[in-house]
């Protein structure tokens, strides 16, 4: 086994949806955000099993190369939702501070909350022209993670 890396189970992975599940159904009117690839199987098997609307946001960075964040898919975001944005992991928070500037830019009105699966950040808070709160079930203490449905 790969000590670089830090393999998820399916169980583990279902132990944390069920959690992310009881915190997500504590929201007024949740409208699920997810990011395009990484946040992608999480934010859809939330909102099947929440029975709620997903949107996604295409955004990816790499290496350190910032590309534009934008909304791929509206699945009918309202003023009286509360988004809850939604990703694996959070890692040097780029993605999610990218994210979180779209959302505030088009949604200003709208209250926001940040849920991932693993912390690979040693910060909860970032700042740039907005603070948010990322509240992360899990810390990967700098180790690659490894979802279920990645291994082969």
């Amino acid at each position: 086994m790969d000590t670089d890396m830090q393999h998820v189970t399916w169980q583990e992975y279902n132990d944390d949806i069920y959690n992310l599940k009881q915190q997500i159904e504590t929201q007024d009117k949740p409208h699920l955000v997810t990011l395009y690839r990484g946040g992608l199987p999480m934010g859809t098997h939330l909102s099947n099993i929440l029975d709620i609307p997903l949107s996604i946001i295409d955004f990816q960075s790499y290496h350190g190369e910032v590309t534009e964040a934008k909304i791929i898919k509206n699945a009918g975001i309202s003023a009286e939702n509360t988004l809850v944005l939604v990703d694996d992991i959070f890692d040097k928070g780029l993605t999610i501070a990218k994210s979180v500037h779209l959302l505030r830019e088009l949604y200003p009105n709208n209250k926001l909350k940040i849920y991932t699966l693993y912390n690979n950040n040693h910060m909860s808070h970032l700042h740039d022209n907005y603070a948010f709160e990322v509240i992360s079930l899990n810390r990967s203490n700098g180790l690659w993670i490894s979802f279920p449905w990645e291994s082969v």
